[in-house]
């Protein structure tokens, strides 16, 4: 009976562990040295459309970032019907402020399979950003908050950006 006993608690601490190891499937390693550059940078870039405001990693569009690069394949790639969003939403009492979520890809457009290929960020962050940002700049009135992800896939950073943008 105390065998068949310690073969059950054997048993069910080999499921525990499984199941364990499945909860641990949807993290990813990231590259917060890379979100603190880009996070800089977009600081200097924009400081004349912050009213003063220092920006950090705002926690819910981090998050909103790295759901998008939860969807990146392990070869650098993402579907094109993934890689953006935006959404109008109230923000600070500001009825026309847009929250926008995107991917860095490279700017050659999607494959025939519908698929984009992502941007890999190697540390230059003026030559990473700066075709992503025109149109930012452009547009934007006023940068109200900004978040940025990062993902490491067989040594390669991918990069997703969200940010809150008001436009007068």
């Amino acid at each position: 009976m105390k065998k068949l006993a310690r073969i059950a608690a054997l048993l069910l601490v080999g499921i525990m562990t499984l199941a364990m190891l499945t909860g641990c499937k949807g993290a990813f390693e990231t590259n917060p040295k890379a979100e603190e550059q880009i996070l800089q940078y977009v600081q200097d870039t924009f400081k004349d459309r912050l009213n003063g405001k220092k920006l950090t990693n705002n926690s819910s569009l981090h998050q909103e970032a790295a759901q998008i690069l939860a969807k990146v394949t392990e070869d650098g790639r993402i579907k094109e019907s993934d890689f953006y969003r935006g959404k109008f939403t109230h923000y600070d009492g500001l009825d026309k402020a847009e929250v926008k979520i995107a991917c860095i890809v490279l700017p050659e457009g999607p494959s025939e399979d519908g698929m984009l290929q992502m941007k890999e960020f190697t540390g230059d962050v003026q030559a990473f950003l700066e075709e992503p940002l025109r149109d930012l700049r452009v547009s934007c009135d006023m940068l109200l908050d900004f978040g940025v992800a990062t993902r490491v896939i067989n040594g390669k950073t991918y990069v997703a950006i969200a940010y809150v943008d008001y436009e007068s």
